[in-house]
């Protein structure tokens, strides 16, 4: 992805033998209800903003093998929008306590299964909600 917006207007499935990276911010839509399943490589944000809508859900290896993740302290994963979108699996890796990847709430979001290790940052905008369905799983850092 290149800075634009890819939309998912129906359940899709990219399969392993593909691989989605950012090559700038961009944007992931998945329309209400729709679901898109990612079998490829883990999705690393790197430096950059990923932002999900349309209240869809982003669905990762049941294993956890491939998380969207936050692997640079730069990194942000923003859900926004009018309607609540769920993703699978996601690990944060990187930053300390002065700088840290952000997860940004300008609209409700779940996450079913987040694993944890260094620091994050968690914005809320007004009213708005992050739900994590599964219990926290805060790994040790790899120091």
């Amino acid at each position: 992805m290149n800075g634009g917006t890819l939309q998912v207007d129906a359940d899709t499935t990219i399969s392993s033998d593909s691989t989605i990276s950012l090559s700038s911010s961009s944007n992931l839509k998945i329309v209400g209800g729709s679901s898109l399943t990612y079998e490829g490589d883990a999705l690393s944000l790197d430096n950059k903003t990923l932002s999900l809508t349309g209240g869809g859900s982003l669905v990762l290896n049941s294993d956890g093998s491939n998380p969207v993740t936050l692997n640079n302290a730069d990194g942000e994963l923003e859900f926004s929008g009018d309607n609540i979108t769920t993703v699978s699996h996601v690990k944060i890796s990187s930053g300390d306590t002065s700088n840290a990847p952000t997860l940004k709430m300008s609209s409700n979001g779940v996450i079913q299964n987040l694993a944890h290790e260094e620091f994050s940052e968690i914005n809320f905008a007004s009213g708005k909600t992050l739900s994590i369905t599964k219990p926290l799983r805060c790994l040790p850092a790899n120091r």
